[in-house]
Protein backbone atom coordinates (compact mmCIF):
# COMPACT_ATOMS: atom_id res chain seq x y z
CA UNK A 1 0.00 0.00 0.00
CA UNK A 2 2.07 2.84 -1.38
CA UNK A 3 -0.32 5.59 -0.33
CA UNK A 4 0.00 4.80 3.39
CA UNK A 5 3.59 6.05 3.39
CA UNK A 6 2.74 9.07 1.27
CA UNK A 7 -0.58 10.12 2.78
CA UNK A 8 -0.30 13.85 3.14
CA UNK A 9 -2.16 17.06 2.53
CA UNK A 10 -1.77 16.89 -1.24
CA UNK A 11 -3.28 13.40 -1.38
CA UNK A 12 -6.27 14.57 0.65
CA UNK A 13 -6.81 17.59 -1.61
CA UNK A 14 -6.44 15.42 -4.72
CA UNK A 15 -8.99 12.90 -3.43
CA UNK A 16 -11.43 15.69 -2.55
CA UNK A 17 -10.97 17.42 -5.91
CA UNK A 18 -11.62 14.19 -7.78
CA UNK A 19 -14.48 13.12 -5.52
CA UNK A 20 -12.80 9.83 -4.64
CA UNK A 21 -15.38 8.78 -2.06
CA UNK A 22 -14.18 5.22 -1.55
CA UNK A 23 -10.58 6.22 -0.88
CA UNK A 24 -11.57 9.05 1.46
CA UNK A 25 -13.91 6.80 3.40
CA UNK A 26 -11.23 4.15 3.83
CA UNK A 27 -8.41 6.59 4.56
CA UNK A 28 -10.27 8.64 7.15
CA UNK A 29 -11.86 5.71 8.96
CA UNK A 30 -8.56 3.87 9.23
CA UNK A 31 -6.57 6.99 10.16
CA UNK A 32 -4.36 6.74 7.10
CA UNK A 33 -4.92 10.44 6.60
CA UNK A 34 -4.39 11.97 10.01
CA UNK A 35 -7.12 14.05 11.59
CA UNK A 36 -4.59 16.84 12.01
CA UNK A 37 -4.75 17.39 8.24
CA UNK A 38 -8.36 18.53 8.56
CA UNK A 39 -7.41 21.45 10.78
CA UNK A 40 -4.68 22.91 8.59
CA UNK A 41 -5.75 26.30 7.16
CA UNK A 42 -4.86 25.36 3.56
CA UNK A 43 -6.92 22.16 3.71
CA UNK A 44 -9.84 23.95 5.36
CA UNK A 45 -9.83 26.58 2.60
CA UNK A 46 -9.90 23.87 -0.06
CA UNK A 47 -12.73 22.02 1.69
CA UNK A 48 -14.78 25.20 2.04
CA UNK A 49 -14.06 26.03 -1.60
CA UNK A 50 -15.40 22.64 -2.66
CA UNK A 51 -18.47 23.11 -0.49
CA UNK A 52 -19.05 26.57 -1.91
CA UNK A 53 -19.09 25.18 -5.46
CA UNK A 54 -22.17 23.11 -4.56
CA UNK A 55 -20.58 19.96 -5.93
CA UNK A 56 -20.89 16.73 -3.94
CA UNK A 57 -21.97 18.49 -0.74
CA UNK A 58 -22.56 15.17 1.01
CA UNK A 59 -18.99 14.05 0.38
CA UNK A 60 -17.57 17.25 1.84
CA UNK A 61 -19.90 17.07 4.83
CA UNK A 62 -18.88 13.44 5.42
CA UNK A 63 -15.21 14.44 5.37
CA UNK A 64 -15.93 17.21 7.88
CA UNK A 65 -17.16 14.57 10.32
CA UNK A 66 -13.49 13.84 11.03
CA UNK A 67 -12.54 17.47 11.63
CA UNK A 68 -12.01 19.08 15.01
CA UNK A 69 -13.89 22.39 14.88
CA UNK A 70 -12.33 23.55 18.13
CA UNK A 71 -9.04 24.01 16.28
CA UNK A 72 -10.53 25.94 13.35
CA UNK A 73 -10.00 29.67 13.07
CA UNK A 74 -13.05 31.90 13.55
CA UNK A 75 -13.03 33.13 9.97
CA UNK A 76 -13.29 29.57 8.66
CA UNK A 77 -16.04 28.70 11.14
CA UNK A 78 -17.97 31.78 10.01
CA UNK A 79 -17.64 30.69 6.38
CA UNK A 80 -18.87 27.18 7.26
CA UNK A 81 -21.80 28.61 9.23
CA UNK A 82 -22.78 30.78 6.26
CA UNK A 83 -22.82 27.72 4.00
CA UNK A 84 -24.83 25.72 6.51
CA UNK A 85 -27.22 28.64 6.79
CA UNK A 86 -27.69 28.55 3.01
CA UNK A 87 -28.70 24.91 3.32
CA UNK A 88 -31.22 25.70 6.03
CA UNK A 89 -32.66 29.05 4.98
CA UNK A 90 -32.45 29.57 1.22
CA UNK A 91 -35.62 29.47 -0.83
CA UNK A 92 -36.49 26.25 -2.60
CA UNK A 93 -35.39 27.49 -6.02
CA UNK A 94 -31.87 28.33 -4.85
CA UNK A 95 -31.30 25.77 -2.13
CA UNK A 96 -28.33 23.45 -2.57
CA UNK A 97 -30.32 20.65 -0.92
CA UNK A 98 -32.15 20.19 -4.20
CA UNK A 99 -28.83 19.35 -5.87
CA UNK A 100 -27.86 16.68 -3.38
CA UNK A 101 -28.51 12.98 -3.83
CA UNK A 102 -29.36 12.55 -0.14
CA UNK A 103 -30.97 15.69 1.29
CA UNK A 104 -31.77 14.11 4.66
CA UNK A 105 -28.10 13.21 5.15
CA UNK A 106 -27.02 16.76 4.30
CA UNK A 107 -29.51 18.21 6.77
CA UNK A 108 -28.53 15.75 9.51
CA UNK A 109 -24.81 16.40 9.06
CA UNK A 110 -25.39 20.15 9.01
CA UNK A 111 -27.29 19.88 12.29
CA UNK A 112 -24.50 17.78 13.78
CA UNK A 113 -21.88 20.38 12.85
CA UNK A 114 -24.01 23.19 14.25
CA UNK A 115 -24.24 21.27 17.54
CA UNK A 116 -20.48 20.67 17.66
CA UNK A 117 -19.65 24.28 16.93
CA UNK A 118 -22.19 25.60 19.45
CA UNK A 119 -20.86 23.30 22.18
CA UNK A 120 -17.24 24.30 21.71
CA UNK A 121 -17.33 27.91 20.57
CA UNK A 122 -19.38 30.26 22.75
CA UNK A 123 -19.03 33.08 20.25
CA UNK A 124 -21.05 31.10 17.67
CA UNK A 125 -23.61 29.53 20.02
CA UNK A 126 -26.40 32.03 19.23
CA UNK A 127 -25.82 31.89 15.45
CA UNK A 128 -25.86 28.07 15.51
CA UNK A 129 -29.13 28.07 17.44
CA UNK A 130 -30.73 30.44 14.93
CA UNK A 131 -29.63 28.35 11.93
CA UNK A 132 -30.65 25.08 13.60
CA UNK A 133 -34.14 26.30 14.31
Amino acid sequence: MFYIDNADRDLLIFALSNFNEIFLKHALRNSILGANLLVQPYVIEKILGQLKRDAKSELILNVLLFSDFTRWEQINLRALLEMLEEIAIEEHEQNRILLSYNPILAIALSGEFLNKIAENKNIFRHKCTIVRN
